[in-house]
């Protein structure tokens, strides 16, 4: 009880020390566990019994071994059953039998021959290298070594056990597999959470509101204002999106205006997603306006697994940060290079992939606009099957009405077929356009496909990455003659590229070279329907260009050499050099040269300075010259973010005009809940929140009442988002989460500073609302601990025993938890929820061990508290039965029994509360060690109040009761309730009387026999014992006095 006083002291004391100090406190923890606890542990013949840690290739645990001066013994049960190894042991705890991978390698450890027979082979053991106690068999570790091919290696100063073997035993084999399934889930996305959290479908909420203002005015001309408006909620149970837009210089817009609302659930199957709104339709035929009606797929919103790289390049303003999103998810974002070029290598995932493409500029009314892009390479798992319809109406003059059937089928694991309908009624050619198309992996890294559409075009496209990370790409279109579905004046369109990155520590250097050919008519193009395709003049235009980009270091480069050739303008070819280098304290320089090769002169130049304010913002100023224009320009701009506020400011003159532009943005968040609400210069339009909200659960109901308080200081784990919360707020938010992604919240319990505060699910998983806060309940247990001794009582006194089982039950009877003591007979448990216990020893054990114990149970009741309760001062004795005397006690009892059961039953109202405490307290007594259900059961009234909160100690009634029946063997009283024959004729006599004053007497009278006679009988069963304990110590005399001469004849010899 000592040594959990100080483990306690330690673990407690370990939360509340500073860092400066814990160097003192871990050398004094050490002193501790090393010097002071050892002396606890039980010092007899068969050595000290303490608990070491072994370990197999990264895997171990704790288990009780036996010391004898510097020769440790292993339990031969706990070693084989953490290793996997069939074993079993005997009940006399003499032998051992099992089998070592093959079922024909079987093992028997005998100890009563003292050998080990394993393969067939028989090892004789010398004196102690196999130990014998009550509740275990121990080998000594260099055995395990010698026979079973298990090297044992013990270090005795971190007590530790390191197992070494060639074999392939069960438990590395089940490491192996756990790996291969961790991995496996990896890259399904798969996660292994405690506890889920399901999705909630408000019907209106509001939460996350964008808006940016833009105010320009050029010299002589008029102001112009801008302002837009985007606001998120939910409707419904969907996702509600608006954006509402503003300009002084054009009346209300209604093509400006956008909005949606999409319902979406990945858990049902017949449809997955439904968008009512604005919808982002994948269109063959050219739409420029935006098309407004419903939307219906299957297709999940959650990324699926990706099996190749799509390599993307193109070109937007200089030093812009570019994100990538795979269907509205974020997965990669790159810098531009000093020109402007960027380049991604997107995955490749199955099932249709919305490819979006953000911009993000230094400052200025670009700031940031969005590019929606088509990757050709649809793929779906093998027999999978997705769709998508859309209908709607096109938002331009001619009021179009808009089809599409979309449909997509896995046909193999590396082919997929689809096909549909798509209908636009403004396209005069044929409204009508069906389509088909296929993609094929060919192989890992090589990838075709190709797609027809009715009276429009035919297209093709495959893609090769070599092991050099090399790539190679060629793209081929075909238009029907006459076609205007597509607008474009293009007959054939040939594409062609190579690109190579070269990366090597700090280097970095990426090469492309492309090709494109375009071929067009030379004669209208309306008028092509009456000529025949070989019969049409055509004209061919081809352009070729070079990209190098590449990096070192502070030092970034970008040329890109473009050359064009054509028949009736001729050719021409001219390069563009930038440069940029950063400086210390975010000082940038960016010079800018472009040059004509056919002119053979320099075409503009640009030269722009830069310097980053405490990572705040960016002042830039910047000189550019058009020599063909004769335009000089002269630009000084200012960026910077405030926490709530981003604000950009540009002046430009250009020759003798100016012009000023000014822009603001940000965003609000609220929730209406908690009425929280914040100010935030990041976009949160249509992303996902969340609060997570610790408390105390004193109840342990695992729900919040008003009077439970919150918890500061929780560290939390996610992958993803951003936290908003101050160390002040007791709960944490998290903003900008992937809306409907699956997102795993780990927590730290050792955070909170108690070890008495528990939490069940450390690992929730949460489905994430889009605009909204979703609010996380974490409930925290306040939990107790109850601790106690379990002595083992003989004739040489009593003495603590270990590996006991103690089983913890909770007020209806089932298991909360069950404890093993340890060497000095100690035992504890931490983890009790508030509420009502009764403590007894395994009664299986019991049996097996074949010892009876006082008392049989102990009640107890845990608290609701703020820092736990601890229920201390348990006490149990064990007393060793042979089988004889059990079957004896079991045979005298039933006998006197029955009557008396039988009485209580028919007239229980009758008798004193005391008597029956009395009476029920005897029979559970021996009732619950044989494993039976107690009679209390029966009765409610007395149940309460053996449950009664008694500090850890039994009933002083029950008590008293259980110390006279000390020596008794709980048994069973199943058949106990049977009327005996003179039960019947004592109810007969006792109805024949009519005046109810002598019927009353009579039956107290009866009840006081009954008593009596019970009292006798335990009086006699314990004489009995007494006589036959007597026995047994006169034996022990006689075999000490044979011990003594022989010891006096070795004295005296």
């Amino acid at each position: 009880m000592a040594i959990t006083r100080v483990r306690w002291f330690i673990l407690q004391s370990s939360y509340d020390l500073p860092d400066v100090g814990k160097g003192i406190f871990t050398a004094f923890t050490i002193f501790i566990l090393l010097f002071a606890i050892p002396l606890s542990g039980k010092a007899n013949d068969d050595g000290d019994e303490l608990s070491v840690f072994v370990s197999l290739q990264n895997h171990g645990a704790y288990m009780p071994a036996l010391l004898q001066e510097e020769t440790l013994y292993l339990p031969v049960k706990e070693l084989f059953d953490f290793l996997k190894i069939n074993n079993q042991l005997s009940p006399d705890m003499d032998s051992a039998t099992g089998y070592l991978l093959d079922p024909k390698a079987g093992f028997l450890i005998n100890y009563t021959q003292h050998e080990i027979i394993y393969n067939g082979t028989a090892f004789s053991l010398k004196n102690k290298e196999l130990i014998r106690t009550e509740t275990n068999l121990y080998l000594r570790s260099d055995v395990f070594g010698n026979v079973f091919g298990l090297d044992c290696n013990f270090q005795f100063r971190n007590l530790a056990v390191i197992i070494n073997t060639k074999l392939d035993l069960p438990l590395l084999r089940e490491l192996r597999q756990e790996v291969l399934r961790n991995n496996i889930r990896m890259i399904k996305g798969e996660v292994k959470p405690d506890t889920s959290v399901k999705r909630d479908y408000p019907f209106f909420r509001l939460g996350t509101a964008d808006w940016n203002i833009l105010h320009s005015k050029a010299q002589s001309e008029a102001s112009a204002i801008r302002i837009n408006l985007q606001v998120g909620g939910m409707f419904a149970g969907g996702e509600a999106l608006v954006s509402l837009s503003y300009d002084n210089k054009i009346l209300f817009a209604r093509q400006q205006q956008q909005y949606k609302w999409r319902f979406v659930n990945n858990n049902l199957k017949l449809f997955r997603q439904v968008s009512l709104g604005n919808l982002a339709v994948q269109s063959t035929a050219s739409i420029y306006a935006p098309v407004i009606g419903i939307q219906v797929t299957n297709t999940p919103t959650n990324r699926r697994r990706s099996f190749g790289t799509y390599v993307i390049s193109d070109r937007t303003q200089p030093d812009w940060m570019v994100e990538l999103y795979v269907n509205n998810v974020l997965v990669n974002y790159v810098k531009a290079d000093a020109a402007g070029f960027y380049s991604f290598p997107v995955p490749l995932v199955y099932g249709n992939m919305q490819i979006t493409l953000k911009f993000f500029g230094p400052s200025g009314e670009e700031r940031s606009s969005e590019q929606v892009i088509q990757i050709p390479f649809n793929f779906l798992p093998v027999n999978t099957f997705e769709y998508t319809l859309s209908e709607g109406l096109v938002q331009d003059s001619l009021h179009g009405r808009y089809s599409k059937a979309d449909f997509h089928y896995g046909f193999t694991n590396r082919i997929t077929i689809g096909g549909g309908m798509e209908y636009l009624s403004s396209v005069k050619t044929g409204n009508l356009m069906p389509f088909f198309y296929t993609t094929v992996r060919l192989s890992k890294t090589a990838l075709l496909s190709t797609e027809f559409t009715n009276h429009v075009r035919w297209k093709s496209q495959f893609t090769w990455q070599l092991r050099s990370k090399a790539q190679v790409e060629f793209n081929y279109q075909r238009y029907t003659k006459g076609q205007r579905a597509v607008l474009t004046n293009i007959l054939e369109e040939r594409r062609a590229s190579v690109s190579l990155p070269i990366q090597k520590l700090k280097f970095h250097l990426l090469s492309k070279l492309a090709f494109r050919q375009v071929v067009t008519p030379t004669i209208d193009y309306d008028s092509l329907v009456k000529v025949r395709y070989s019969d049409i003049t055509k004209a061919k235009f081809t352009s070729a260009e070079l990209t190098l980009s590449s990096s070192f270091s502070r030092f970034n480069a970008n040329l890109t050499t473009s050359a064009s050739i054509n028949r009736l303008s001729g050719s021409s070819i001219y390069s563009n050099l930038a440069l940029a280098y950063l400086f210390r304290h975010g000082f940038l320089i960016r010079p800018q040269f472009q040059y004509n090769y056919n002119r053979s002169n320099f075409i503009a130049a640009k030269f722009e300075t830069e310097k980053q304010l405490r990572n705040q913002g960016v002042i830039n100023l910047s000189f550019a010259r058009d020599f063909s224009m004769h335009l000089t320009t002269i630009n000084l701009g200012l960026h910077y973010n405030f926490s709530f506020l981003r604000t950009a400011f540009s002046a430009v003159l250009s020759n003798k005009t100016s012009s000023l532009v000014q822009w603001a943005g940000g965003s609000l968040l609220c929730d209406a809940q908690s009425g929280y609400a914040t100010h935030s210069r990041q976009s949160h339009y249509g992303r996902g929140n969340l609060v997570i909200a610790p408390f105390l659960d004193l109840n342990g109901n695992g729900k919040r009442d008003q009077h439970e308080p919150g918890i500061r200081g929780l560290k939390i784990h996610i992958n993803g988002g951003r936290v908003l919360s101050t160390k002040e707020e007791d709960v944490v938010r998290i903003a900008d989460l992937e809306p409907y992604n699956n997102y795993l919240v780990e927590l730290d319990e050792k955070s909170l500073g108690n070890i008495a505060w528990q939490i069940k699910n450390k690992k929730i998983s949460v489905v994430m609302e889009p605009n909204i806060f979703k609010r996380l309940e974490v409930p925290v247990t306040v939990v107790g601990e109850a601790s106690g001794m379990v002595f083992f009582e003989n004739h040489i006194g009593e003495r603590g025993i270990s590996r006991i089982l103690v089983n913890i039950y909770d007020s209806i009877g089932q298991l909360a938890a069950q404890t093993m003591t340890e060497s000095d007979g100690y035992f504890n448990y931490l983890g009790l929820l508030p509420g009502k216990y009764i403590a007894r020893i395994d009664s299986a054990q019991l049996y097996k061990l074949n010892f009876s114990s006082m008392p049989a149970t102990l009640s107890f009741q845990i608290a609701g508290s703020e820092d736990g309760v601890v229920s201390d001062g348990f006490r149990f004795v064990l007393h060793s039965l042979d089988k004889k005397e059990m079957d004896q006690n079991i045979v005298e009892y039933r006998q006197n029994e029955k009557a008396k059961l039988s009485f209580v039953n028919l007239k229980k109202s009758s008798q004193p509360i005391a008597e029956q405490q009395v009476s029920n307290g005897l029979l559970n007594s021996l009732a619950e060690q044989h494993n039976e259900p107690p009679i209390i059961a029966k009765q409610p009234e007395l149940a309460d109040h053996l449950l009664m909160d008694t500090g850890g100690k039994v009933n002083r009634t029950e008590k008293t009761e259980k110390e006279a029946t000390r020596p008794l063997r709980q048994f069973s009283t199943k058949n106990s309730f049977l009327q005996s024959q003179k039960m019947k004729s004592f109810h007969s006599s006792l109805r024949s009387l009519a005046h109810p004053a002598i019927r009353k007497k009579a039956l107290q009278l009866f009840q006081k026999e009954q008593l009596v006679q019970q009292r006798l009988t335990i009086l006699k069963i314990e004489h009995q014992r007494l006589i036959r304990y007597q026995k047994k110590l006169l034996m022990e005399i006689d075999v000490l006095k044979a011990k003594m001469k022989k010891l006096s004849y070795r004295v005296k010899k």
